[in-house]
């Protein structure tokens, strides 16, 4: 509750949030691996929280999205299953093949990670560079947002 003084004019500053929309969802992605055809690249982009993209065990290994167009990118969330990057790379691309660190992690502890980012780019990347554990990374989704 806030007290107001009769007589006196109070102005006040709202910032509202709108819903962010999600550019990658239903987007065409590809990986550099993927565990069993029913865990495929597409499962981490199709906004369904019960499918997930599972690499194979190479530290290495990469997942990427076209947003079909350039954007300038706010945000990257990172919904893992139980096999995270420990560390990775998110990286951006205006052609699909030169890429730029957008924001390298050395500490993550998985689960939902919501990564503040600032660039321009048509096609984003999540670069493994260290398991969390034995097994290769698995990814519920990647939403990016501009």
């Amino acid at each position: 509750m806030l007290p107001l003084r009769k007589g006196r004019t109070v102005t006040l500053d709202l910032t509202l949030d709108a819903p962010k929309t999600d550019l990658a969802q239903g987007k065409p992605a590809s990986a550099s691996s993927e565990s069993s055809s029913d865990q495929g690249a597409a499962k981490a982009f199709d906004g369904d929280l019960s499918t997930r993209w599972s690499a194979g065990p190479d530290a290495s290994s990469w997942l990427q999205v076209d947003l079909g167009g350039t954007y300038a990118l706010s945000g990257i969330d990172l919904l893992w299953e139980e096999s995270y990057a420990k560390c990775d790379k998110l990286q951006a691309s205006t052609d699909g093949s030169t890429w730029r660190d957008l924001v390298t992690q050395t500490n993550s502890a998985g689960g939902t990670e919501k990564v503040p980012v600032s660039g321009s780019a048509r096609y984003v990347r999540m670069q493994g560079t260290q398991k969390s554990g034995q097994w290769g990374y698995s990814l519920y989704e990647m939403e990016v947002f501009g």
